[in-house]
């Protein structure tokens, strides 16, 4: 009996933290932008603001365009957008990234302000996998933006 006694908190323990864990992932990984990130218009490279988007769904993520994104994100993704992180980065910055993302985030949505929007890839997407830690990959290059998450 006194040794039930002495494992109940032990026990109390460990049930507490397995029952009260996230479900959400821990999100780990970097941000790198090339060193011939965002070119002005001699060439040169500049730096580059990148936002980080936790979304629930894509459909207004992928049909919005750069200004309603970046100027009216809550009115344009509404009720998709969970969170949102911005990042200014130099060209040959890395970056670490490190989130714990909300229990309802399907989706992480970069956006990257190039200065020639129309000839780059400015957004681009991918789905949260269903496991408690992934890593994110970002990658800044030129005149695109990429996403992995594993």
């Amino acid at each position: 009996m006194r040794r039930s006694i002495c494992l109940l908190p032990l026990v109390c323990g460990i049930a507490f933290t397995v029952g009260c864990g996230s479900s959400a992932p821990l999100l780990r990984g970097s941000i790198t932008a090339e060193p011939t990130t965002n070119p002005d218009l001699r060439g040169r490279p500049s730096p580059v603001v990148v936002r980080v988007y936790e979304l629930k769904s894509l459909a207004a993520f992928n049909t919005a365009d750069f200004f309603s994104l970046f100027d009216k994100e809550q009115e344009t993704l509404g009720s998709d957008l969970v969170g949102r992180e911005q990042y200014d980065l130099r060209p040959a910055e890395i970056r670490p990234y490190l989130r714990q993302l909300q229990a309802d985030t399907k989706f992480i949505g970069v956006v990257a302000a190039f200065r020639d929007l129309e000839n780059s890839r400015w957004r681009y997407a991918a789905p949260v996998p269903a496991k408690r830690r992934a890593t994110l990959t970002i990658g800044v290059e030129a005149r695109a933006v990429t996403v992995a998450v594993k």
